[in-house]
């Protein structure tokens, strides 16, 4: 609830929803997901959140709101698992059959992370191991490797297996993550154009919009994205 830049974004609602009830949604919808959990810090400011997964029946968890691996580690103990899936809490049009695909790629390619590449921005999720994990609670100590979750294994990981999951064409231009009024504009303009007629709706049926109405992709397009460690 603590964004700086859209303060309390998380349970802004699109169309009457929550963002962060569109991202589980999302995510339950992905193939082979055995559990979904929420990691939220121990601010008072987050009891929303924790209240709100309590009306919905998920799992929450909380620890220190700027160690977020922390938060990770917490996670991994209350419910084991050999593969997690991060997805963070401002991207409610994260795509289902774009996560079903790089999962499968995660584990034919028996890798330790993946991230998705010249995709949209907020449109997929990270990917990595129990063993990823375990090393970086372990040995990550810069504050934007425990601030960010994911930076050490990709960036010093000793024996990681790490390989991107790339799109054919390049649509990194495109914003579909959520850290401005602007980018909420944005989001709230697409989700009333497609979600009545298929509320998983992904990528394509975005990209498609925009050709349609290439004045919607303005709205957000100059917002500029934090540099990791800002």
């Amino acid at each position: 609830m603590g964004s700086v830049r859209l303060p309390g974004k998380v349970l802004m609602k699109i169309e009457d929803i929550p963002i962060l009830e569109h991202i589980i949604n999302r995510v339950k919808a992905v193939n082979d997901i055995n559990e979904v959990i929420v990691a939220t810090s121990t601010k008072h400011d987050d009891d929303t959140i924790v209240e709100f997964c309590d009306e919905k029946g998920i799992l929450c968890i909380r620890g220190s709101e700027d160690n977020v691996l922390e938060r990770f580690g917490i996670a991994s103990k209350e419910m084991p698992a050999d593969i997690y899936i991060r997805a963070t809490g401002d991207n409610p049009m994260i795509d289902v059959k774009l996560i079903d695909n790089m999962l499968s790629f995660f584990i034919i390619r028996n890798l330790s992370y993946t991230c998705y590449k010249r995709f949209p921005l907020g449109c997929g999720v990270e990917i990595f191991t129990h063993y990823a994990l375990s090393e970086a609670l372990e040995k990550a100590d810069k504050p934007y490797e425990l601030e960010h979750v994911t930076p050490y294994m990709y960036q010093r990981m000793f024996d990681g297996n790490i390989e991107y999951y790339v799109s054919d064409t390049d649509d990194s231009n495109i914003r579909m993550t959520i850290d401005t009024e602007r980018d909420l504009l944005f989001a709230r303009e697409v989700f009333r154009r497609l979600y009545h007629k298929n509320p998983l709706f992904g990528i394509s049926e975005i990209k498609k919009l925009l050709e349609q109405e290439p004045s919607l992709k303005a709205i957000n397009m100059d917002v500029r994205q934090k540099a990791l460690g800002e």
